[in-house]
């Protein structure tokens, strides 16, 4: 009985480790996908600008994204702007 008993939880824990680790791929996926811009520019940033790099943990990067992401946002906003001025 105590073999049996024993073998039952052993299988338990496995399940839940492996649902667990399903749980923090799908969350890491998230995360990548959620990221990807800041990931694809920190990749381009690397590459292109080394030594600025090696100054990334002082935040400047972060500034630098936001500073992008406003620009984008400013021109959308523009752009939407434009277009329904346009239809007037």
């Amino acid at each position: 009985g105590i073999v049996l008993t024993g073998s039952i939880m052993l299988s338990n824990s496995a399940s839940n480790t492996k649902r667990e680790y399903e749980q923090r791929i799908g969350q890491l996926d998230k995360w990548y996908e959620d990221n990807a811009d800041a990931i694809a520019f920190g990749q381009f940033y690397r590459e292109n600008y080394p030594k600025q790099y090696s100054q990334w943990h002082t935040g400047q990067w972060q500034q630098d994204i936001a500073y992008r992401d406003s620009l984008r946002r400013a021109h959308s906003l523009d752009r939407l702007r434009r277009l329904y001025q346009s239809d007037d």
